[in-house]
């Protein structure tokens, strides 16, 4: 029995976002300086924008296993698997958890998502998964520019710009 491409593409997605979330959590950490209990000159070592991205992706996944089980009528991820907040108006939303636990129960619905029409339509949840993937990779510094951002660095490269104004072109066009 051959595998539905569109399941191979989610599997894929699934275990990207998973391996990204444990390469952020453990991604190489900064000193960060201010109130910690320790005093109000501590400071920690953390990469505030890795575990915030490992946290968010956590969160996209989460929501996506509850929207999978609301609309199969199944029982949701087990909420002992995610740290919980709640926004001002009382919303609860995963900040964090166990996303091995959380991906393994996503790939057990693979083959019924990819038949939802609201997944393979522009209703953003995928869209959401993908953004988060590129962001990861983007911290991880496996992120490669579109080819017209490299052929646009080599020419401000050759024309004398410094590697600082290289980045900087970069940045605003990327």
């Amino acid at each position: 029995m051959m595998l539905d491409p569109r399941v191979n593409g989610y599997l894929r997605l699934i275990n990207q976002l998973e391996t990204a979330v444990v390469a952020l959590r453990g991604w190489p950490k900064q000193r960060a300086e201010g109130p910690s209990g320790s005093g109000p000159s501590s400071s920690v070592l953390i990469n505030v924008t890795a575990v915030d991205l490992a946290d968010q992706i956590h969160a996209v996944l989460v929501a996506l296993g509850e929207r999978i089980a609301e609309e199969r009528g199944i029982a949701r991820p087990d909420i002992r698997w995610s740290t919980w907040a709640r926004t001002p108006a009382g919303t609860r939303y995963a900040t964090g958890g166990n996303t091995g636990l959380v991906a393994g129960w996503l790939r057990r619905h693979g083959t019924w998502l990819v038949e939802q029409g609201w997944w393979s339509e522009d209703d953003g949840a995928r869209d959401e998964l993908v953004a988060n993937l590129s962001k990861a990779k983007k911290v991880l510094g496996v992120w490669r520019p579109p080819a017209a951002l490299v052929h646009l660095a080599i020419e401000q490269a050759a024309a004398g710009y410094s590697r600082e104004e290289v980045a900087r072109a970069g940045a605003e066009d990327g």
